[in-house]
This record gives C-alpha cells, sequence and structure tokens, in this order.
C-alpha cells in the first residue's frame, strides 16, 4: 500500500512538473516559427523584380534599408537624396531640371549609358547644372547583366566609359545603382565583384511609387513620399526621368514643399559616406 502511494505521488510529482516545460516549449516553438515566417517574406520580397515596360525598365518599387543610413550621418540634420534613375530622357528630365533649378536643389542622376549617348546634350545640362551624375548601367537589360558577374562589369564600364566621353575628366563618380536594386542572394557574386573592380552601390530606402503602375497620379507620387520618409531622418529617394514618367515631373514641386516643410535639407550622393 506504502508503494502504491509513494509511486503514486511520484507520478503526480512528475506530472505537475512537466506542465510549465510543456508550456514554455510551446511558446518557443511559436516564436521560431514566427521567425521563420518572418525571414522567409523578407527573402521573397528581395528578389522580386517587377516586370516591366521595355521603354522604361523600371525599378523594383519597394524600398530598402540602406546600410544603417540613418546613424552614418549627421543625426542633428534631416537629409533627403532625391535620385533619378533611367534618363535622361528627352522630355521629362528637362522638366526635372526646371524644377529643381526654381528651388535650388541638386540632385543625383543615375544614368544609363545608351540614354545618355541619345541625348548627350541632356546629359551634359545635369552636370552643369551641379547634379551629380552617376552610372546605372550600360544597356539596363536585367537578362544580359545580370547573366554573370563578368557581364556585369562589362555593362558598368561601358557605361563608365560613355560618361566619361561626355563629360570629360570631370566625370569621376564610382557610385553606382543596380537596375532594380542590389537585393537578394541571386546577386551576391555580382555585388562581391562590384566592390572588387572599386564600386560603391547604392539602393533607396524611401519613394515616390512612380514605377508602380504604368500610370500613377500626381496624389498617389506624394502619398508615397509621405508614407516612405515617415520617421526617417535620412531619406535616399527613389524616382525616375524616364520618358513616361510625366506625372513624376508634375508631382515634383509638391514632393519639394512636403520635404521642406518636413525639416529636410537636399544633398547629392556625393556627400554620402559609406
Amino acid at each position: 500500500m506504502h508503494r502504491y502511494i509513494k509511486t503514486t505521488l511520484l507520478i503526480s510529482l512528475l506530472f505537475l512538473m512537466l506542465i510549465p516545460l510543456t508550456g514554455f516549449g510551446g511558446h518557443l516553438a511559436n516564436i521560431s516559427a514566427d521567425r521563420t515566417v518572418e525571414a522567409s517574406s523578407i527573402e521573397k520580397n528581395q528578389d522580386i523584380e517587377i516586370p516591366v515596360e521595355p521603354e522604361t525598365n523600371e525599378e523594383t518599387p519597394e524600398p530598402s534599408d540602406i546600410q544603417d543610413l540613418d546613424a552614418a550621418e549627421d543625426v542633428e540634420k534631416k537629409i533627403a537624396y532625391l535620385t533619378f534613375d533611367d534618363g535622361p530622357s528627352s522630355n521629362i528630365t528637362p522638366q526635372i531640371l526646371d524644377t529643381l533649378d526654381r528651388y535650388q536643389i541638386k540632385a543625383t542622376f543615375f544614368v544609363v549609358g545608351k540614354m545618355a549617348e541619345t541625348h548627350p546634350h541632356i546629359l551634359k545640362r545635369i552636370h552643369e547644372e551641379g547634379h551629380f551624375v552617376s552610372n546605372h548601367s550600360y544597356s539596363h537589360d536585367y537578362k544580359k547583366i545580370y547573366a554573370s558577374p563578368a557581364a556585369f562589369i562589362e555593362d558598368i564600364k561601358k557605361c563608365d566609359e560613355v560618361l566619361a566621353s561626355i563629360l570629360g575628366e570631370s566625370y569621376t563618380s564610382k557610385i553606382i545603382r543596380f537596375p532594380a536594386g542590389s537585393f537578394g542572394k541571386k546577386k551576391q557574386l555580382i555585388r562581391e565583384a562590384v566592390k572588387d573592380h572599386g564600386y560603391e552601390y547604392l539602393d533607396w530606402n524611401a519613394l515616390n511609387g512612380d514605377a508602380e503602375a504604368l500610370h500613377v497620379s500626381t496624389e498617389k507620387l506624394v502619398d508615397r513620399i509621405v508614407e516612405t520618409t515617415q520617421g526617417r531622418d535620412q531619406a535616399v529617394i527613389l524616382m525616375h526621368d524616364s520618358n513616361t514618367k510625366h506625372t513624376t515631373a508634375e508631382a515634383l514641386p509638391a514632393i519639394l514643399d512636403y520635404l521642406q516643410v518636413q525639416g529636410y535639407v537636399f544633398k547629392t550622393l556625393e556627400d554620402y559616406t559609406f
């Protein structure tokens, strides 16, 4: 009888001890599962490259964190780096330059080499008006440039040659922007090759969303600036000056007004510290 009671008590005691352990283990399992889903979603989003119209070859429209950007700059100032990709174009780029001139604001233009060959006079105007010209590949052809690290570097160097032939020795930038952004495991070897060849690359952490559809209203463009710059002391803002981006040119004054009211000062990526 005593042996039975002892056995029963021992089993009961063990059962009571196991209850909290089982609950704690379940909690850990849930946290682990949540983190796995989170990481998987991030990886999936970073690898997506949105199909675009062949005429303009727009960027992936999602903002991303940029190498601790907020910590890297002077925390006493709110800085906006305006960047325009895919130009120069004959119709949109001049409108953007006119607006920037009225506001006395400088921007960075990530130029496609073949577009610079087509519109060298506009490239010269960008440079002569004090904006920063940087490399956005020669062809902007995803299939071609992302075939291998060697193919990417060849295309980037070809763009450098074109820009230098038009701007002369004053073109010195070693900053590039990957077409569709540098994100994702598939581009790891290309990112390494870019560094090995002495280049720096930069994506964006805010945008106006002009690549999110074939036509985006001016109201939506301003709204996306408000949304994606929220809480950022340092914002690298993605926009486009390719020939279909009429509303980007139209919305730019309102975007600049908003950023100024929010206390931003404007710099080019020539002043950016990597």
